[in-house]
């Protein structure tokens, strides 16, 4: 371009050498430009046309080096292992960290968790929520982000975000937790559970340059395994024992049975029938008897009013 650098005597003209970066430089790469010799300059005079030789090479610029962003990856507050109903929703399975490095802000795009254990995955529900205060349990004004199901036995679930939707600032951390609701299809004992396999299964960018984003951390990301169980009631004939012993034909609040009933651990129950029947060598006539059946509040296996509740009076029977 003749003219663009035309210097008058005694004057002077700086030039500034620029580059765009064409986003596929990888992290820690160095650039720099230089003008090694004076030959790498041709000036001739204005007015004499004469070849000029310049001075003072060689000239070096800083050294650029490349940044791009990252993010680790990590377990957040684990949920914990636990027993419940094959049907059971809401259930937290997995919490992960969202940590942006120091270079740019973090945009997650996908987000792929897969399903694991010795119950059938199809039909698993998976919920993401972001957990806004990193605690691992979901509160109030928490966002679902997305849910997704399970294709298949140990399949995935892929979730895909659009911008403003699961992002961190640089040098922050986010949160997300996810929880599921089981299909309802295993049996007593068998398991599901959920992770995050590898760093390939999630996808991310800078917020800055909208350029990849490595991902890191160790992996996988394993959640708690969930066992499914049934409720349980457990019957026992506990002592003292209702004593054998001959009674009048006449006698009251004699004792025949006592029964102890345990619930297990995964919910309470209501008990809604009862059946005792009459058994022995022999069977009198009980028709005129009446039956009584009373809560024993202080579990000492015998009947004492104002303490004990009567629940129920039934005729006697054959």
């Amino acid at each position: 371009n003749p003219g663009a650098l035309d210097i008058a005597s005694v004057g002077s003209r700086d030039v500034l050498l620029v580059l765009d970066f064409g986003n596929t430089a990888s992290e820690g790469q160095t650039f720099t430009a230089s003008l090694p010799t004076n030959g790498d300059l041709v000036a001739q005079g204005l007015t004499s046309g004469l070849a000029i030789t310049p001075t003072g090479a060689p000239l070096t610029g800083n050294t650029i080096t490349t940044r791009e962003g990252s993010l680790t990856v990590a377990t957040g507050t684990a949920p914990p292992a636990q027993n419940v109903f094959n049907n059971a929703s809401g259930v937290s399975a997995l919490h992960l960290s969202l940590q942006a490095g120091p270079n740019d802000g973090i945009r997650v795009t996908a987000l792929t968790l897969r399903a694991s254990g010795t119950a059938n995955d199809t039909g698993l529900q998976v919920d993401l929520y972001r957990d806004t205060n990193g605690n691992g349990t979901l509160e109030g004004g928490e966002p679902l982000l997305q849910s997704q199901t399970v294709a298949g036995d140990d399949g995935a679930a892929t979730f895909g975000f659009g911008a403003g939707v699961l992002e961190v600032a640089a040098g922050q951390t986010g949160f997300v937790l996810a929880r599921v609701t089981l299909p309802g299809t295993a049996g007593v004992g068998q398991t599901h559970a959920i992770r995050l396999q590898a760093a390939s299964d999630v996808t991310a960018q800078g917020l800055t340059t909208a350029a990849a984003a490595s991902v890191l951390g160790t992996y996988p990301l394993q959640g708690p395994t969930l066992t499914a169980q049934t409720t349980s009631l457990t019957l026992s004939g506990p002592a003292p024992q209702s004593p054998a012993e001959s009674v009048f034909p006449n006698a009251s609040e004699v004792r025949m049975l006592r029964v102890q009933l345990d619930a297990g651990a995964l919910e309470a129950v209501r008990v809604t029938q009862l059946i005792f029947r009459p058994t022995g060598a022999s069977s009198g006539d009980d028709t005129a008897a009446t039956v009584r059946l009373y809560l024993d509040q202080n579990n000492n296996g015998t009947v004492e009013v104002g303490t004990d509740t009567l629940i129920q009076t039934q005729p006697g029977a054959n």
